[in-house]
């Protein structure tokens, strides 16, 4: 009898434990549906909608400067290192409405790869020749620089000319002119052979075969390198031999006796 009593007192211990676990999960589960009281408010199931469309990044394209030999100044603005940034609206004022010519500039040139090299360069990203602005100068500041790319970021930050909204930049990183002005490069460094002549031809009021001949002191700081282009000597009278700097004698020539 003992024994059976004892049976039922574990059985109903047992019982009244796992109701008492029971109510408390329970509540557990009533809390944790609760909305807290500082959880941020949603919106009506209705409204709820999920967007397929990626979240809009501003781009930022940096605009560059940099004086070469020659009076000229070279423009261009940066999406990448290796990509020109979106410059269509600007690019269409100048080639087509001669835009920006009080300013000084004569017009769009595409850019080459280096001195030695005339080969164009076009876009890593998407292909499209990348181009630099021509800026003709008679004296050249870091001021009167920035302030020229100042002219240009306000055309490009115009509603009707940046419709996505793109961030044009003029910052300390823009200027890339040498401070040293013997460090400075020639106008065939960037520009092509046949757009150098073509500047030339713009430039200069007497720009015709003699034009070499009369202008020795400068000719070099538009093209650096010997052989000179077929077009330079056809238009303006550059020899089509190596000639000797300083003086000297062209390599691989042996003077006579007495000379």
């Amino acid at each position: 009898m003992f024994v059976t009593e004892l049976v039922m007192m574990l059985v109903v211990t047992s019982m009244v434990a796992n109701m008492a676990r029971t109510a408390s999960r329970s509540s557990a589960s009533t809390e944790s549906t609760s909305p807290n009281k500082g959880s941020p408010k949603k919106k009506d199931m209705a409204s709820m909608k999920l967007n397929k469309s990626k979240p809009m990044r501003r781009p930022v394209y940096n605009f560059k400067i940099m004086k070469l030999k020659a009076d000229i100044e070279v423009i261009w603005c940066e999406k990448t290192p290796r990509d020109d940034a979106f410059l269509h609206p600007l690019i269409k004022e100048i080639e087509e409405n001669d835009g920006f010519r009080e300013n000084g500039i004569v017009g769009v040139s595409r850019r080459r790869a280096g001195r030695l090299d005339n080969t164009l360069l076009f876009n890593a990203i998407d292909g499209y020749p990348r181009r630099l602005i021509v800026h003709v100068v008679n004296d050249s500041t870091y001021e009167s620089r920035t302030a020229m790319l100042m002219v240009l970021r306000q055309f490009m930050m115009k509603p009707e000319n940046n419709r996505y909204s793109y961030d044009y930049q003029v910052n300390g990183t823009s200027d890339l002119t040498p401070t040293d002005e013997a460090m400075l490069e020639s106008v065939n460094a960037y520009i092509p052979d046949s757009s150098v002549v073509n500047i030339i031809m713009a430039v200069f009021e007497t720009a015709d075969e003699m034009w070499f001949e009369n202008n020795i002191e400068i000719a070099n700081d538009y093209f650096a390198d010997q052989p000179y282009p077929r077009y330079a000597i056809d238009q303006l009278g550059f020899p089509d031999h190596v000639v000797p700097e300083n003086g000297g004698f062209a390599a691989g020539f042996n003077p006579p006796p007495g000379l």
